[in-house]
C-alpha cells in the first residue's frame, strides 16, 4: 500500500537528513483548490489526488514531484515548497495538446497525468508527450513510484 511505502521513505529522510515532509492539507485548503481549479480549467481534480493531499500536501524527493496546493490558497506555511498544481497546469496548458490532461506530478523524464477524456491515469514521456503507461487509478501510479524508490535506495 502506498501509505506504508511513503511512511518508510519519510522515516528514512527524517532519520538520515532531518528532513520533514509537508503536513496534510486542511479541508478548507482542499475546498479552495477544488473551486479555483474548476474556475480556471473547467474540470474537477481526481478524488484520489485530493485524498493524497489530505495525507501530505505535495512532495518532492529524488527528482519526483507531486504537486501541492498553490501557495495563495494555503492557510499555513508548509515545510517543503513544492510546485503548485494550478500554476504548473497553467504553464503547460499554453500548448493545446496538454489540455487533454491534468498534470499531477513530474519526474525527470515523465509527467504523471489524469487523462480527462479517457478517465484514467497516464505516465507521459516528456520530450514526445507519448503515453508510456496507463493506470486505472492514481494510487497505483503512486505505489509504483514509491516501490521503485525503495527498491533502489532503501
Amino acid at each position: 500500500m502506498w501509505k506504508d511505502k511513503l511512511e518508510k521513505i519519510k522515516t528514512e529522510f527524517e532519520k538520515d537528513f532531518g528532513f520533514i515532509f509537508n503536513n496534510p492539507a486542511s479541508d478548507n485548503e482542499i475546498s479552495k483548490l477544488e473551486i479555483n481549479f474548476f474556475k480556471k480549467f473547467k474540470v474537477k481534480l481526481p478524488s484520489q489526488y485530493l485524498e493524497f493531499l489530505k495525507y501530505i500536501n505535495g512532495i518532492e524527493f529524488d527528482g519526483f514531484i507531486i504537486f501541492s496546493i498553490d501557495k495563495d490558497m494555503l492557510d499555513n506555511d508548509i515545510n517543503q515548497q513544492v510546485k503548485g498544481i494550478i500554476d504548473f497546469n497553467e504553464i503547460l496548458y499554453e500548448n493545446e495538446f496538454n489540455k487533454d490532461y491534468i498534470f499531477l506530478a513530474d519526474r525527470d523524464i515523465s509527467w504523471y497525468v489524469y487523462n480527462i477524456k479517457d478517465k484514467n491515469f497516464n505516465i507521459l514521456d516528456k520530450p514526445s508527450g507519448e503515453v508510456m503507461e496507463t493506470y486505472n487509478d492514481f494510487y497505483s501510479i503512486l505505489d509504483s513510484v514509491l516501490e521503485e524508490y525503495i527498491e533502489n535506495n532503501l
